[in-house]
């Protein structure tokens, strides 16, 4: 079984997720997690260069767009190959999730992770000669 690694952004505008919310539903499910509460880019990078095997983990946004974003564009950064990625919406505005009809709530989104059912999806990239940003809805 995979251990979920959960990059919780402290700093989403949208609902506040309590820590201990997170470790609650993860614990009542049975799934193995480590939660990492990040603040900016550069600790979730430090974190992915520390877990950087997707046959061993699903790595799990918890935040908005923009921490979705961060999460798969700092996977590709750091050459992980397909990784596998959960997203539980606690932002303002959660548009990847109504791409998908995914529930938006942070307990439907949670349940509907609990199920087989995923997406594959393609990921953009913009290259300049000393930047490359992945993306998979907005650029």
């Amino acid at each position: 079984m995979s251990k979920y690694i959960v990059i919780h952004n402290k700093n989403s505008r949208g609902k506040l997720v309590d820590k201990s919310i997170l470790e609650k539903l993860f614990s009542e499910n049975n799934l193995s997690f480590d939660i990492f509460q990040t603040a900016d880019t550069l600790e979730v990078a430090e974190i992915i260069k520390l877990h950087d095997n997707p046959d061993k983990y699903i790595y799990c946004a918890v935040g908005g767009d923009g921490t979705l974003s961060n999460l798969v564009d700092t996977l590709l950064n750091c050459d992980i190959n397909k990784p596998k990625v959960a997203y539980l919406p606690s932002g303002s505005g959660s548009d990847f999730v109504r791409t998908f009809a995914l529930p938006q709530t942070i307990d439907k989104a949670f349940q509907h992770l609990l199920t087989e059912d995923f997406y594959e999806i393609d990921a953009g990239c913009v290259q300049t000669d000393n930047i490359t940003k992945h993306f998979i809805n907005v650029l």
